[in-house]
């Protein structure tokens, strides 16, 4: 499923649906500038090349991903800006036998109040969660979730060289045997 503009993407939606077994990505948003108020919702991802990618070539605002079954993809869940990645929220999710990183939130600049909730991340081939800010990540907040089996790291959380990492808080989870 590939919802694509060579400019600004907004308030693309898929919901309700299962995407499984492609050699691609499963579902993928891509935006040549800004991807705003891009919906996942009540999806099942299993089997393809990538999960679920959401791409902005500058900036990704209020991405939402909830109540959704990923599984035996590459990458799980990727969400990734050139510029700036502000409010994505992943919710009630499961993210599980990814080859590569489960969750994957990613800005070339600046990651802001990036929220991860209700979810359980198991068996990632590598990062569990990976929160990364080409220079500031600021905000970022894991609430109830289970990170777990991870291939190297759970949680990941990384601002640039010069940048800043502020405000991150991660509580009521369980994060082991990564």
């Amino acid at each position: 499923l590939n919802f694509n503009s060579g400019g600004s993407l907004t308030d693309a939606t898929a919901r309700n649906l299962t995407v499984q077994n492609f050699p691609g990505t499963g579902i993928n948003m891509n935006a040549g500038t800004d991807l705003i108020n891009a919906t996942v919702a009540g999806a099942v991802v299993n089997g393809n090349g990538d999960g679920i990618n959401l791409n902005a070539g500058e900036d990704l605002a209020d991405a939402t991903i909830s109540g959704s079954t990923v599984n035996g993809n590459g990458d799980g869940i990727n969400l990734n800006s050139g510029v700036n990645n502000t409010g994505a929220t992943i919710s009630d999710s499961t993210v599980s036998g990814n080859s590569a990183t489960g969750i994957n939130l990613n800005a070339g600049e600046n990651l802001a109040d990036a929220t991860i909730s209700g979810s359980t991340v198991s068996g990632s081939g590598s990062e569990g969660i990976n929160l990364n800010a080409g220079i500031d990540n600021s905000g970022a907040a894991i609430s109830a979730s289970t990170v777990s089996g991870s291939g190297s790291t759970g949680i990941n959380l990384n601002a640039g060289f010069e940048g800043e990492l502020t405000g991150a808080a991660i509580a009521g989870s369980t994060i082991n045997g990564n």
